[in-house]
Formats: structure tokens, C-alpha cells, sequence
């Protein structure tokens, strides 16, 4: 992950400008925003930059 991709991710994420939250576990990030849904292109934005949706499935994660 570099910081170019990091910052078109939570762009991504904070279209809204509703937040969320962050949290850092040993090599990944993971980022649980508050916005109710993503489009099929914000997806796959996230998923080109190197984002999967948390195992909740309320978030994104990504490897550091």
C-alpha cells in the first residue's frame, strides 16, 4: 500500500463525508466507514487500489 492509493481509498469511502472509523491489526488496515452503501463502481475502485470488504462485511481492508 502507498499513500496515492490510500488517499483515493478513503475518498472513496468518505464520498459522503460521513466518516468512520480505523482500525490497525499487526499488517492490515481496516476501514469502517459510515456510509450505507457503496456503488458497483466505488467497489471495484476500492478493489483496483488493493481494498477487500471486511468479513463483517461493514467495512474495507487492506494489506500494509
Amino acid at each position: 500500500m502507498n499513500i496515492e492509493k490510500l488517499q483515493k481509498a478513503i475518498a472513496i469511502m468518505n464520498f459522503d463525508g460521513k466518516s468512520g472509523n480505523v482500525y490497525g491489526y499487526d499488517d492490515t488496515v481496516e476501514f469502517y466507514p459510515m456510509t450505507d452503501s457503496f456503488t458497483k463502481e466505488q467497489c471495484e475502485g476500492l478493489a483496483g487500489l488493493g481494498f477487500m470488504p471486511s468479513e463483517c462485511g461493514d467495512g474495507w481492508v487492506c494489506f500494509t
